[in-house]
């Protein structure tokens, strides 16, 4: 699974727990007149607070549940050091880690993660079981998976149900939207292009697929196929989906699968029965030395086919709130839509100046009952979010700061 961090450049960042007090106040979810009490707030960086809400129904009716949220202002004084980031189990798709192991496993002298929630839902038994691909795909993210510019996993997985993501751009721009996405290979002045059916994902005896270091020390090919490796060329700067990079064939093809994949490139894998009807000799052809480039596309179909530079994609459910409105219709719920659950919740601001977490707990020890998706929505906007994704929920639910 995926999992929402947020990392800071530099420096620990110091932990100011502020004296305010509980703070009511009222916020209606779909009909319904809760009051709202502020449990805890304070800062765990630059521009970033740490909220605990408790709701509990107005009325008196026994039902109450706890928000936590983390709120970026990128408009801050020392913001631009917070980055929001994208991180997997053990750098791997098919693994698993704690959100906390991960805080801790990632951070160095120069960066510290000081805020963490998990993300997209992953591949269980139960749908791999039906799945062409079987257990290959179990513990996969469900959707399309990016980190610092490098695709992780694919949007192919359970393309038919396919919903949103969350999108970080290179500029700090973020979107919610479909994610679109082609993956390419090209000779060096672009005259000659193959696409690949996908990256990081298990090949068949008719596709060609890419593979980077998320799917591990090696392709887990069998030996039927043949292989290619590549390496970045040195200067190049580092991946950006929506933008080429120049790699330079490290070795003559091989044949046989399961090859050791590079740190900084890829391994293109042929099946078999794999051919190009154009530009299989370019292929075929490529030596050590040769310079090629790999360019992995991305559009968003809700914003026009926009083609930006990305940084990070987190997949996720459904889009709850589009342009301040409740979702009522999608592709897939991934439970009833009016089911009462823990959610995990990411959103940001009409200017995209706040990216908001959140985390819904209904066993918050007070007779906590979960929200549906419809007040889930509700409550991104009361958190001040004009687009909002529902990630996960029930029992997956987790964030971790430093002090929780």
């Amino acid at each position: 699974m995926n999992t929402n961090l947020l990392r800071l450049k530099g420096a620990a960042a110091a932990l100011i727990l502020t004296a305010t007090p509980a703070l009511a106040r009222q916020e209606i979810l779909q009909g319904v007149t809760f009051n709202v009490d502020t449990v805890a707030h304070y800062y765990i960086g630059p521009g970033v607070t740490h909220t605990r809400l408790l709701w509990t129904r107005a009325d008196g009716t026994s039902r109450s549940f706890s928000s936590y949220s983390i709120d970026i202002d990128r408009t801050a004084p020392g913001a631009d050091k917070v980055r929001p980031k994208v991180e997997i189990g053990n750098d791997q798709v098919r693994n698993a880690e704690r959100v906390s192991d991960i805080a801790a496993r990632k951070t160095t002298d120069d960066a510290q993660y000081i805020a963490a929630m998990n993300g997209d839902f992953f591949i269980t038994s139960a749908f791999s079981a039906q799945h062409e691909m079987g257990n290959q795909i179990l513990g996969y993210p469900n959707m399309t998976c990016a980190i610092d510019g490098m695709l992780a996993a694919p949007d192919i997985i359970d393309i038919a149900s396919r919903e949103n993501a969350l999108i970080l751009g290179t500029d700090g721009q973020m979107w919610i939207d479909a994610t679109d996405m082609r993956y390419r290979i090209l000779n060096n002045d672009g005259s000659a292009m193959i696409g690949a059916y996908a990256v990081n994902y298990p090949r068949k005896a008719d596709q060609l697929v890419l593979y980077n270091r998320f799917n591990g020390t090696s392709t887990r090919t069998d030996d039927t196929g043949r292989e290619l490796v590549l390496r970045r060329v040195d200067g190049q700067p580092a991946d950006r989906i929506n933008k080429s990079t120049k790699y330079e064939v490290a070795e003559d093809w091989r044949q046989g699968g399961d090859t050791a994949i590079p740190d900084d490139g890829y391994v293109i894998s042929a099946g078999p029965q794999y051919s190009h009807s154009k530009y299989n000799d370019w292929l075929n052809s490529l030596k050590k030395g040769d310079i090629i480039k790999v360019r992995i596309n991305c559009d968003l179909p809700a914003f026009e086919n926009l083609r930006p530079e990305i940084l990070e994609i987190c997949g996720g459910d459904v889009r709850i709130l589009n342009n301040n409105v409740v979702t009522t219709e999608a592709i897939r719920w991934i439970n009833t839509p009016s089911s009462l659950y823990s959610r995990t919740l990411v959103g940001y601001s009409q200017d995209r100046n706040h990216l908001v977490y959140c985390c819904v707990d209904a066993s918050d020890g007070m007779g906590g009952s979960g929200i549906s998706y419809f007040e889930s929505a509700d409550l991104m906007r009361a958190l001040g979010c004009w687009d909002a994704l529902d990630l996960d929920g029930g029992g997956s639910t987790a964030m971790w700061t430093p002090t929780h």
